[in-house]
């Protein structure tokens, strides 16, 4: 009788566990088929960017070509230009010998006077800064801004007349690596090593 209920116990035992182990592997087919599927959509949609992205490179690159020939067909327009102006300028000389003295008179009067007007822009700028001298402008520094960034700002304020000698001082004091983010005031005026006190930590 024992081995009756224990041949029994067994079979009953060996059904259960094929039963779970059935589920257990279909289960496990269906949560493989799932997750077949989720990679499949995000390599679809990995694929779709990046064919975006190339279109768009694409189109990016006729513009800059398209941009390109517009400015040789403009250069070529211009020397085109120059070359009827001079042809024009040649043939009048040759008529008269009174108009190439008011033609080179003229040229150097044009010479004489472009140094002194931007000879006159930078005296404003100096006059203006003299001006200003002593007032006080606020400077925000975002972060990820270098010191170029810093330094076309504090020109755009009137802090200061050159950027890049402005930036050339930071790297020389090794500076340009330690600009503090935030808002701060300066004045116009201020020397280097000043405004470096002031923006650096």
């Amino acid at each position: 009788m024992k081995l009756k209920y224990y041949l029994r116990g067994l079979g009953t035992g060996i059904l259960i566990t094929t039963i779970i182990l059935f589920i257990a592997y279909s289960y496990r087919d269906t949560t493989k088929k799932e997750s077949d599927e989720e990679t499949t959509k995000k390599v679809d949609t990995v694929k779709d960017d990046e064919t975006s992205k190339i279109d768009d490179e694409k189109e990016s690159s006729s513009e800059e070509e398209s941009s390109s020939e517009e400015e040789s067909s403009s250069e070529e327009e211009s020397s085109t230009e120059e070359e009827s102006s001079t042809e024009e300028e040649s043939s009048t000389e040759e008529e008269s010998s009174t108009e190439e003295e008011s033609s080179t008179e003229e040229e150097s009067s044009s010479e004489e006077e472009t140094p002194t007007e931007e000879e006159s822009s930078s005296e404003e700028e100096t006059s203006s800064q003299v001006d200003n001298a002593g007032e006080i402008v606020e400077l925000v520094i975002y972060r990820g801004n270098n010191s170029a960034i810093v330094a076309a700002r504090l020109v755009e304020l009137g802090v200061i007349a050159d950027a890049k000698e402005f930036d050339r001082y930071l790297c020389s004091k090794e500076l340009d690596g330690r600009i503090s983010t935030g808002t701060f005031h300066i004045k116009i005026g201020a020397s280097y090593e000043e405004i470096a006190d002031i923006i650096t930590y």
